[in-house]
């Protein structure tokens, strides 16, 4: 396991071969966090939402889904302005 040197500014160098396996490179940002006597670093993907793809998984489709929340909401404005006329 590497051990790496606070600089007197509070910085650290990550070795490189971590900075490789993540996709680390100059302006990368990266999260801290302070788990109990811990600290975490965490790399934050240049894009999100690509590297969300496939997080969660569906049989339907997008589009299904979007009607199927639009139809319970068309439903629930229904049912409430019922309750003020």
């Amino acid at each position: 396991m590497p051990v790496v040197k606070l600089s007197s500014k509070g910085q650290i160098v990550i070795p490189a071969d971590i900075r490789k396996k993540y996709g680390l490179r100059p302006g990368s940002r990266v999260e801290i966090f302070d788990m109990e006597g811990q600290i975490v670093l965490c790399s934050i993907p240049e894009d999100p939402i690509e590297a969300a793809h496939g997080f969660l998984s569906s049989r339907r489709s997008i589009s299904e889904m979007l009607k199927e929340a639009r139809e319970e909401e068309k439903k629930f404005e229904e049912r409430k302005a019922g309750r003020f006329r």
